[in-house]
């Protein structure tokens, strides 16, 4: 069977493959009401590059790229950064993925956690297959319980939310991500390079991701962040958490 078809057909497991890993998860998470800005930093400039590649909307993009309907898409986390390194938070990554029960929508597997009180940010990757709805993501963010702080558990959560999801239920959601295939002018396309995933506050406005520039020598996950403000004359701080995923042909 060609692997793309596996994939999409034994992709209804993945809600049990998730609960499972989830099973030594600490006691439920307090969810923190937040929404997702997406900008984009374009595939052809490597992680080598020593410029100052730019930092442009998603949605800004003229096109998705229809490639990925035929060579699946792989996705890289490198890495998070916060505002303020005392705040707990923790955060859920959830990949969704398509299945053979199309009227029951798509199934979410859990493909990265992070608490801010365990020592070391687990990094790690997935492939998935892309269908005419795009890529389709889920960031969840909370505070982690007291008692997590003692154990520095690598799971974030243990009542995240495995039910399928439509792409109308995803379309929906405030902390999802949707990179589109299509040419919306509303909405973030898919394409291979960077994507810096903005965590804002309820209501907050959009950055202005012209006023940012890229460092790619800033990646160290202990390190200051390669998303920095683009004045010489502005504090070098970002005032919101961002995390940085990488998307390419698999």
């Amino acid at each position: 069977m060609e692997r793309r078809q596996f994939l999409i057909l034994s992709s209804t497991a993945l809600v049990g493959f998730a609960a499972s890993d989830l099973l030594a998860a600490p006691a439920a998470s307090e969810a923190i009401g937040s929404v997702i800005a997406l900008a984009f930093i374009d595939g052809e400039y490597d992680d080598a590059y020593r410029g100052t590649p730019p930092v442009i909307a998603a949605e800004s993009i003229t096109t998705g790229e229809p490639a990925f309907l035929s060579k699946d898409a792989k996705v890289k986390i490198l890495g998070v950064w916060r505002q303020n390194q005392r705040e707990p938070i923790s955060m859920t990554l959830k990949a969704y993925y398509p299945t053979e029960l199309q009227l029951g929508g798509k199934a979410p597997y859990v493909a990265w956690n992070y608490t801010s009180t365990s020592p070391v940010i687990r990094l790690g990757g997935f492939t998935i297959p892309v269908t005419g709805e795009g890529l389709q993501l889920e960031l969840e963010r909370g505070t982690p319980p007291a008692s997590q702080s003692v154990q520095g558990r690598r799971h974030a959560s243990g009542s995240t939310d495995l039910s399928l999801r439509t792409a109308a239920d995803l379309a929906a959601q405030s902390n999802s991500i949707t990179l589109s295939l299509g040419h919306s002018t509303t909405a973030a396309k898919l394409r291979p390079g960077r994507y810096v995933i903005a965590i804002l506050p309820a209501g907050a406005p959009k950055p202005d991701w012209s006023s940012f520039r890229f460092e790619p020598l800033g990646m160290k996950a202990d390190g200051q962040g390669p998303l920095r403000p683009s004045s010489p004359l502005a504090n070098d701080s970002v005032p919101f958490d961002y995390m940085l995923i990488r998307v390419d042909f698999a």
